[in-house]
């Protein structure tokens, strides 16, 4: 069965992801969809606002020569509601050196204050050394991009990562 709210695929008359039951439409099921959309609508709007999607940002110091890890923090971009259709970027800027072509960016989703849901996104970056900002998108699939700019406001963009699975 697949969630009419979040799109997830399970087992069971309740999903286990954003706890929209299992509805039966007897008769038209297109008229039924219909009927039901602003029940599904509004579930997704609440359910919208209980996911808050971030990234663990690493600080790092040279000592001797050498490089290591001194901690990570949680950055958020916000609540995905915030973020349906329309950038949001994270007031913080990141170094960008040019011999970097990739990078994997550690993301944090929380639903509902539960434990953390953590993932790598390996994403492009600009062709270009300086400073970069990231931004994401999300979509009313539960889906999201994140987004890489530089300095010029040159933009590569993620494949598309599912925010609940």
């Amino acid at each position: 069965m697949k969630c009419l709210v979040c799109g997830k695929e399970f087992q069971g008359t309740v999903c286990p992801i954003c706890e929209f039951p299992i509805v039966e439409i007897p008769g038209d099921y297109e008229a039924g969809l219909r009927t039901l959309q602003p029940v599904i609508r509004s579930h997704r709007e609440a359910f919208a606002e209980k996911i808050h999607i971030g990234v663990m940002i690493f600080e790092y110091e040279i000592d001797n020569g050498t490089i290591r890890e001194t901690g990570s923090r949680k950055k958020f971009f916000g609540k995905v509601a915030e973020m349906m259709h329309r950038k949001k970027w994270l007031d913080t800027v990141f170094e960008n050196p040019l011999s970097r072509k990739s990078m994997d960016i550690h993301m944090v989703i929380c639903v509902d204050g539960r434990k953390d849901d953590n993932r790598t996104v390996s994403i492009p970056t600009p062709k270009t050394e300086g400073k970069i900002s990231l931004g994401i998108v999300c979509e009313d699939t539960f889906c999201f991009y994140l987004i890489v700019k530089d300095e010029k406001g040159n933009e590569v963009t993620s494949r598309k990562m599912e925010i609940v699975r």
